[in-house]
């Protein structure tokens, strides 16, 4: 495949292309020898500029020699910046495999580098699948936030250049489709492995273990769910759970809020399981201000021999932006596009999906989208996904932003929301989720 770009002039650096990885074998480029525009993103997070050798070609790793290799080989993060007042030209010429070929793991990696910490289990992939079901207007951006992170105490922030075009990208993929991946987080990507490992270690445990921490109404809607006892859509879900909610004083938020009332529940197995999550929450939470509420669902989803199953029904989430923290090697998230079509959210390492609830989009006045998505088991191996959601105020009254309805009049999306109060939306959410909970083993 071979692909020529042009990058227009500009006064001010403006992202060419933004940030990704290749999807084939490997990638030739040949770009101008006077302007200097390809970063790649290293190990350390950082992005470090190619600059160009005359009679050189860039050469870097793609997607399917990474699953070959069992990810020995990085397919890295690469962008194009245009920094300079000049037209520049970049012809990439990519290798792929064959067009019915089935990509998995080569024997020779799994054993000759059998303790190397990028190693997973890789999904078999077959090329002209993945060539022919990835749509250039339907992926979804990749937004990389570190400046909005190192700035974001600085009250004078927005007049950061750096800060003021991630603010620009994140505006456009919340009105365009409210997914998004984001990058430069400053959460390390050993913790977020971390919290999947050994959240994968929770659900191996024996049901009967399992159940020492059961959700009940008498624990705040706290604690273990057993695959079935979440609805979706009226649907029972095949998945189970621990469900945490953001601690908070007896009688704090009234009557209203006694249905959560209660401390979370975490088991003893597997051991420092319940500290490391603290600490995941923590960072998390660790730049909120105000007094807003917040839900953790950490989420299995058994394997499937077989047909797809729905893990979890179409939905869109209730609170205000949710942070997906999702396993490498599987693939069972998927949004619905404007198109209605549903597109798959490829895992990328060290990264959060994130994506905008029915609360922001009140406040925006339906400008930003809160899009249906759902997940769909498709993989005979156990999926681990922890979803962090960001929630307003427990006692707020949602409704639209003036600024919305000003700035926005002729939003063909915009609408004349009704106030909601967002902690009796919330407590009737779960209410009707676990509906048929079980109280008794």
């Amino acid at each position: 495949m071979t692909s020529s770009r042009l990058h227009p002039k500009d006064s001010k650096p403006e992202i060419g292309c933004g940030a990704h990885t290749d999807y084939g074998l490997l990638t030739l480029v040949n770009q101008d020898d006077d302007k200097t525009a390809l970063q790649v993103r290293n190990l350390a997070g950082d992005w470090i500029s190619a600059i160009p050798i005359p009679g050189s070609f860039v050469c870097n790793i793609g997607d399917m020699l990474k699953i070959l290799s069992n990810g020995v080989y990085e397919s890295t993060f690469h962008r194009v910046i245009n920094n300079s007042s000049r037209y520049r030209v970049c012809v990439g010429f990519f290798y792929e495999g064959n067009f019915d070929a089935v990509f998995e793991p080569l024997d020779i990696f799994k054993e000759k580098y059998p303790e190397n910490k990028r190693s997973q289990v890789f999904e078999r992939v077959v090329y002209g699948e993945l060539l022919m079901t990835t749509d250039f207007q339907s992926l979804l951006p990749v937004i990389d936030i570190s400046p909005l992170v190192a700035k974001c105490e600085d009250f004078h922030m927005i007049e950061d250049a750096g800060v003021a075009e991630v603010v620009g990208k994140l505006d456009r993929a919340c009105r365009d489709i409210g997914f998004f991946y984001v990058i430069g987080h400053g959460i390390s990507e050993d913790l977020i492995n971390k919290v999947k490992e050994m959240s994968h270690r929770f659900f191996e445990l024996p049901y009967e273990e399992k159940l020492k921490i059961k959700l009940t109404r008498a624990a705040g809607y706290r604690g273990y769910q057993r695959i079935g006892e979440n609805y979706t859509n009226g649907k029972q879900d095949l998945h189970e759970a621990i469900d945490c909610y953001r601690e908070f004083n007896q009688g704090k938020y009234g009557e209203i809020g006694k249905v959560l009332e209660g401390p979370n529940q975490w088991p003893k197995y597997p051991q420092e399981y319940k500290e490391l999550m603290e600490e995941y929450i923590k960072l998390c939470t660790r730049k909120m201000v105000g007094d807003p509420f917040w839900i953790m669902r950490i989420l299995g989803y058994p394997g499937v021999n077989g047909k797809n199953e729905i893990g979890c029904g179409a939905h869109t989430d209730y609170g205000l932006l949710s942070l997906i923290n999702q396993d490498d090697d599987k693939t069972a998230l998927q949004v619905k596009n404007l198109a209605g079509d549903w597109i798959s959210a490829i895992p990328i390492p060290g990264s959060f999906i994130c994506n905008i609830g029915d609360m922001l989009k009140i406040l925006a006045n339906g400008v930003y989208e809160s899009t249906l998505h759902r997940v769909i088991n498709n993989s005979p191996r156990y999926l681990v996904c922890v979803g962090f959601f960001y929630e307003t105020n427990f006692n707020a009254m949602v409704e639209p932003l003036d600024i919305f309805k000003e700035k926005y009049p002729q939003n063909k999306r915009s609408q004349v929301a009704k106030r909601v109060f967002y902690g009796e939306h919330l407590v009737n959410k779960v209410k009707t989720t676990f509906a048929n909970l079980v109280e008794h083993n």
